[in-house]
């Protein structure tokens, strides 16, 4: 938290402290860190009415996105191949189950024996579920079912029309070979198309775009999925209904350009970050 504190998209640590077993209530060794205050999640401003977990994404008083709990942050890179032998794959396989989220889980450390580099293009993964929970209000693999994660069984609603742009760029971020995933460059120069396309400005806080718009998407919606090129390697999807829609399609017109944004400043920093880690 000390080495990614300063990024502007990431909570602000403060000060941290820990206490012997002896001192604890709960008769186990803790660790407490001090941040800055969040009050609220995106669970809250996206209208959300499903139990999924994105309680990770906060918003600050500035109206700016921030991402908290590292837990299970690592730079860590496993490259399975047929000389791993099935102790070393079940060390690694109790190591992802200890401190990975079912529904986020991707399909190379679900499958080990798939023999996919497990690395950064879990991110991606991660971040495409986030991605269509935005769209849909619901996440791709809901249930954490492994079968339906190792061979990358979602859909994106037929029904729907309201958010076609993002649809390719889904579809390439929950591909089932995580090298055949787009890269973090890609997803941002996507996004950064977006946004361009639909006039929005995304250095501009959440809560002052939805202002501006009235917590609305503009009549510029129906326009960008026929006039943004998107290539058949980039997807995405959105879609609500009755009133919802309407609000929580506006916020996610906007949201894309906050997240183009918070995409970027990782970029950035990603490379300093995990040098000053490793030395």
């Amino acid at each position: 938290m000390k080495k990614l504190s300063g990024h502007p998209n990431i909570v602000q640590f403060s000060s941290a402290a820990s206490i012997g077993k002896e001192e604890s209530d709960t008769g186990q060794g803790e660790f407490l860190l001090l941040t800055e205050l969040c009050k609220e999640n995106h669970n809250k401003t996206i209208n959300q009415t499903t139990t999924t977990d994105v309680e990770n994404l906060l918003l600050s008083n500035q109206g700016t996105i921030k991402l908290c709990d590292f837990g299970s942050a690592t730079t860590i890179a496993h490259y399975p191949d047929y000389n791993w032998t099935a102790q070393k794959r079940a060390i690694v396989e109790d190591e992802i189950t200890r401190n990975t989220t079912p529904m986020y889980r991707t399909p190379e450390i679900i499958d080990l024996y798939s023999n996919f580099p497990i690395g950064e293009k879990q991110d991606i993964w991660a971040l495409g579920c986030i991605l269509y929970l935005l769209c849909f209000k619901q996440h791709p693999f809901e249930d954490g079912a492994k079968l339906r994660i190792v061979n990358g069984k979602y859909s994106i609603p037929l029904s729907d029309s309201q958010y076609t742009v993002f649809h390719s760029l889904i579809n390439s971020m929950l591909k089932v070979n995580p090298e055949e995933r787009l890269s973090i460059t890609e997803v941002v120069s996507q996004l950064q198309e977006i946004a361009a396309a639909r006039n929005v400005n995304p250095k501009s806080p959440i809560t002052e775009l939805l202002e501006q718009n009235g917590g609305y998407g503009n009549t510029v919606n129906q326009r960008v999925s026929n006039v943004l090129p998107l290539t058949p390697k980039i997807a995405g999807p959105l879609g609500m209904s009755s009133d919802d829609e309407q609000i929580s399609g506006g916020f996610f017109d906007i949201l894309k350009g906050g997240t183009e944004r918070f995409l970027s400043n990782i970029k950035d920093t990603s490379s300093k970050v995990i040098q000053s880690m490793t030395k």
